[in-house]
């Protein structure tokens, strides 16, 4: 389901294992955000997951978007990933 090529299917299998913590899951999430187009679930769940290694790519991508709803999206996982860690 990581790389099935229905964007909902995949976002619910990516969302899902986040919020059960499941390490998995982190290669699909670096893979989404590195994408052209960013799902804010994506986003989201990889602050609810809040694994370290994804830290460094949401404050790169921070920069590249102009929504406000995204930025705060980003801050807001940048900011769970460092309660975590």
């Amino acid at each position: 389901m990581l790389t099935d090529k229905n964007d909902c299917a995949r976002i619910e299998a990516i969302s899902g294992l986040a919020e059960r913590k499941d390490n998995r899951v982190i290669t699909a999430i670096i893979y989404e955000l590195q994408k052209n187009i960013i799902f804010d679930e994506v986003i989201i769940s990889a602050g609810i997951l809040g694994d370290i290694k994804l830290h460094p790519i949401l404050k790169n991508i921070l920069n590249e978007f102009n929504d406000e709803d995204v930025i705060g999206n980003i801050k807001s996982a940048i900011q769970q990933i460092i309660k975590y860690n």
